[in-house]
């Protein structure tokens, strides 16, 4: 949907944060839906370093760390659904200056909230 970028590169890696919106075809709970989807990142190269559900404003979510071992690149990705909606936030920097980038990053993803309908 959208990507906010760093004004500079660290590391030779421009620190991004992306934000990606799915519509499910049918609603599921946040604990199946990221069940079958932590599947596919070995298989697209990544190395999972740590996962778990979390809260952010009292919304269930769930915190998903995993590194590129071959680009260097670590991301944080948290996912948040609501009934068939799904939104991605990923943080991505290069390993080296992800420590950095991340707290730029978790101080976003803090303010996440649903618009009230």
């Amino acid at each position: 949907l959208t990507q906010y970028r760093a004004p500079k590169t660290l590391s030779g890696v421009q620190p991004a944060l992306t934000v990606r919106v799915d519509n499910l075809d049918h609603s599921v709970s946040l604990k199946t839906f990221m069940k079958k989807n932590i599947q596919t990142y070995p298989r697209l190269g990544f190395r999972i370093l740590d996962q778990k559900p979390i809260l952010v404003n009292d919304q269930k979510a769930y915190v998903i760390d995993i590194k590129n071992p071959r680009s260097k690149r670590q991301l944080r990705q948290v996912v948040f659904l609501k009934n068939t909606t799904v939104v991605t936030l990923t943080c991505r920097a290069h390993e080296e200056a992800f420590t950095s980038a991340v707290q730029d990053c978790n101080q976003i993803i803090r303010n996440f909230a649903w618009k009230k309908d």
